[in-house]
């Protein structure tokens, strides 16, 4: 099986909803270019091409697609089907809230902005772990900020600390790459 490049920032089960028979994948939508509206494939739709692919050192990485989103959008469907049969519950209210709240970080002006808020964030921690003398410190300056705790090993903290500023990114992106 190839991998995914053409992501869906909106579900293709949620977009066969706008169909005639709310289960097709040709849904009416207003097409911008042509300043019509007419039927059009859910494959199209609401997608951007490697919208959520990563560059690694190792290749192209497409699991967010395929992973974690894959999961989100699963478990989206059978919130739906609980809502199609008449479920009212504050439980599902509160999972829908969640998935929505999911699909606006999807959204490719987010995504886009996701390199420029990872540089801040690694700009952060490089200027945290210059002033920590451990992992415990490391760690309770997260907690300090509502962020969960590093997961560092002392190792990895001991090889940042002794880098240089121009192998420190590097270093980042290799422990960040393991988690």
């Amino acid at each position: 099986m190839s991998e995914p490049h053409n992501h869906h920032y909106i579900p293709q089960f949620w977009l066969k909803r706008f169909s005639d028979d709310g289960q097709s994948k040709l849904v009416w939508s207003y097409d911008w270019n042509k300043d019509t509206i007419e039927k059009r494939s859910t494959k199209v739709l609401m997608s951007g091409y490697d919208l959520y692919t990563r560059k690694a050192s190792t290749g192209d990485d497409n699991s967010l697609e395929t992973g974690e989103l894959g999961v989100v959008d699963s478990s989206a469907a059978s919130l739906f089907l609980r809502l199609d049969l008449g479920e009212r519950t504050e439980t599902l209210r509160e999972e829908l809230a969640d998935f929505f709240a999911v699909m606006a970080l999807r959204h490719p002006v987010t995504v886009g902005r996701h390199p420029i808020v990872a540089a801040g964030f690694l700009i952060m921690v490089q200027e945290i772990i210059a002033s920590a003398s451990n992992v415990a410190e490391l760690d309770a300056y997260f907690a300090g900020l509502s962020l969960p705790a590093s997961g560092m090993h002392r190792a990895d903290f001991t090889r940042l600390k002794a880098a240089t500023s121009a192998d420190l990114d590097a270093s980042l992106t290799s422990i960040f790459e393991q988690i």
